[in-house]
């Protein structure tokens, strides 16, 4: 009896491109707490190039676990703090559950596409971000 295999996914892949005046992060593979220090130094040495508007580009991602997220948080909190913007495009799968029960899908400015965020721009929201009440429902601190 064989087991079928699973396609391999690449733990890590970042880059970066300037789309229209807006700086596109996109993000591959799985996200998990060993990525998480890479993906903290690309971003803060693309936050300190960046746009005042920035995308993350995440329709190439198949996981990313709190660590990581906790990364795009204070990523977007910083940007945010300054007067720019970061978005998330294309959120799927079990990443778009994730930021579903974190909810993170609604404290994010959220697009279907990279086009979509880019031309859309970016909603300046709260810095605040939601936590998790023990009973399971979304509470603001």
């Amino acid at each position: 009896m064989t087991t079928p295999s699973r396609p391999q996914v690449p733990l890590l892949s970042l880059s970066s491109r300037d789309h229209d005046g807006v700086t596109v992060v996109t993000l591959r593979g799985e996200l998990d707490f060993c990525g998480s220090p890479a993906l903290q130094a690309y971003l803060s040495d693309k936050g300190q190039q960046t746009q005042p508007r920035s995308v993350a580009d995440l329709t190439g991602l198949a996981f990313v676990d709190c660590a990581c997220l906790t990364v795009l948080v204070r990523h977007c909190q910083d940007i945010r703090s300054q007067g720019g913007s970061f978005t998330l495009a294309g959120p799927h799968g079990l990443v778009h559950q994730i930021l579903a029960v974190t909810g993170l899908l609604t404290w994010f400015d959220v697009h279907d596409t990279v086009k979509e965020a880019v031309s859309r721009g970016g909603t300046q929201r709260s810095l605040v971000v939601p936590s998790i009440s023990p009973a399971g429902s979304q509470a603001s601190h």
